[in-house]
């Protein structure tokens, strides 16, 4: 999603509501600006503060090791005695 805002003279922006939901954020919560200068041209990127991470990655890799991962666990090992 690309948006364009304008910044007003105290410096503040409103971020569209799509954006909002999209992010999850509500009144009041806070996020972080991050100034990323490696790009040709520097950037700011905005991420939530209120996410719970562990939360949100958790399940990331299912299937990654197969369907049963407890079968490709005993290939793995069984791989090493050899």
């Amino acid at each position: 999603m690309t948006t364009i805002v304008t910044i007003s003279s105290q410096g503040q922006i409103i971020l569209p509501k799509a954006l909002r939901s999209a992010m999850k954020l509500k009144p009041g919560d806070k996020v972080r600006l991050r100034l990323e200068s490696t790009a040709p041209v520097p950037q700011a990127v905005i991420e939530p503060t209120n996410i719970d991470w562990a939360k949100a990655v958790r399940g990331i890799a299912k299937g990654a090791y197969g369907p049963v991962p407890a079968k490709w666990l005993e290939n793995e090992r069984n791989s090493w005695d050899r």
